[in-house]
């Protein structure tokens, strides 16, 4: 243990040498291997188009409290493992785990038609399988996706105290989304909504197949709610929106392929 004022002391030099020095910030389409993205000195990374999909556990709280510890142990690793799974096979490229959920990264033009599919294919997950599987706990998510330019580097000290930091919106913007979205809900940024609306996706990501619960075909209809924001000062856009579908069963397969096929 070093006396407080000799830490300080320390401290200061380096305090000195972060400010005066010159940040040095490279362009980067896709993430690196870990050990490449830059831990000291000046050099950050930045993707133009990078998504962050945001899923955290509903009711994770009364979990704890209420329920047995065995009970809360399996609820946790079929949420986290499921969840890590989705984005992985959904071509994420950074997976961070936070407590009773986590966050995935996707980087290129478009990112968030990627988040989107890992997304709702989650979701759909959550519904079909895991909100049986326990008998005393619904498993269900509330999810967050928003898109925007982002500086990343690790930071901290070698060896294992270090971790990405994500210095941008969207790993932010998505947290509050998903905290604004409701049960077994994805709610997307404006900006991610300009993305799905576009011609080549808005068939797969902004309308509806027309499938009732029960597989009749039926019309067409947009599967997103607008939310006005403008009175929650942290978001930085004024509108987000909504959606509780998940894949349909007899179409979802293709909606979904097509979606990553163009997004390629």
């Amino acid at each position: 243990m070093k006396p407080p004022y000799d830490f300080l002391n320390e401290r200061k030099k380096e305090i000195d040498c972060v400010i005066n020095e010159d940040i040095v910030i490279e362009n980067r389409s896709s993430i690196p291997d870990w050990d490449t993205i830059p831990l000291e000195g000046k050099k950050w990374l930045q993707a133009e188009s990078l998504a962050c999909v945001y899923i955290d556990m509903v009711n994770s709280t009364k979990l704890q409290v209420n329920k047995h510890p065995k009970t809360a142990a399996k609820v946790y690793q079929l949420f986290i493992e499921n969840m890590v799974q989705a984005l992985q096979d959904y071509e994420c490229e950074f997976i961070d785990i936070k407590g009773d959920g986590g966050f995935g990264i996707f980087i290129g033009t478009h990112a968030s038609i990627k988040a989107l599919c890992a997304a709702v294919t989650f979701k759909t997950l959550c519904y079909e399988l895991l909100s049986t599987a326990i008998k005393d706990f619904k498993i269900s998510a509330h999810i967050g996706i928003d898109e925007k330019q982002s500086l990343f580097k690790r930071i901290g000290l070698r060896g294992d105290w270090h971790n990405v930091v994500w210095a941008g919106k969207p790993v932010n913007m998505a947290a509050k989304l998903s905290a604004l979205a409701e049960e077994q809900q994805i709610a997307i940024s404006s900006r991610v909504f300009e993305k799905i609306i576009q011609p080549r996706f808005n068939k797969y990501a902004y309308l509806s197949c027309g499938c009732t619960a029960d597989g009749v075909s039926g019309k067409s209809t947009s599967l997103w709610t607008e939310l006005n924001v403008t009175g929650k000062g942290y978001f930085d856009f004024d509108k987000a929106y909504t959606c509780k579908s998940n894949w349909c069963k007899i179409h979802g397969n293709d909606y979904c392929e097509k979606l990553m096929k163009e997004a390629t």
